[in-house]
């Protein structure tokens, strides 16, 4: 992907220049959540090679926006990173939802999809943020929790 891309403006999800619906209003999202070493990436993975999902992780997001060095987003999210503090959850958002419109299969109108997002939300409030920026486009499905003892993750 290129890293300029990786961030995106106040702008939001790309619309079809059609009156179809676009691929947005088709897509089907899980959230995968667990702690860090839980297996979401892996298990992400197989999903992806077993069932063509999408997968998307809000960590590789954030990181590939904020190593766009020509973003005042990538400038923001370091220096917050930098600081131990988490990016806010308008950020994040913007960024999963500017990746699930660009999808080379989804940027268009297409059929229905499934995308699963992997460390996202992470609080009440990122989904009270996905819920008001995404919620009449986005259908969530559910959440895939990996509850792992915590001696298995060390």
């Amino acid at each position: 992907m290129d890293k300029a891309a990786a961030c995106v403006g106040k702008g939001g999800v790309q619309k079809c220049a059609t009156d179809q619906k676009c691929a947005t209003d088709h897509t089907t999202v899980w959230f995968v959540l667990g702690g860090p070493g839980a297996g979401k990436g892996t298990q992400c993975a197989r999903l992806v090679d077993h069932l063509g999902v999408t997968h998307l992780s809000a960590g590789e997001l954030i990181r590939e926006c904020r190593d766009a060095s020509d973003s005042a987003e990538s400038a923001e999210i370091e220096a917050l990173l930098s600081a131990g503090k988490m990016v806010p959850s308008e950020l994040t958002v913007r960024l999963l939802l500017a990746a699930i419109g660009r999808e080379p299969t989804k940027a268009q109108c297409g059929p229905p999809r499934t995308v699963v997002i992997d460390g996202f939300p992470r609080s009440a409030d990122n989904l009270a943020t996905w819920e008001a920026a995404a919620g009449a486009t986005l259908r969530v499905a559910g959440v895939l929790c990996y509850d792992v003892d915590e001696a298995e993750l060390s």
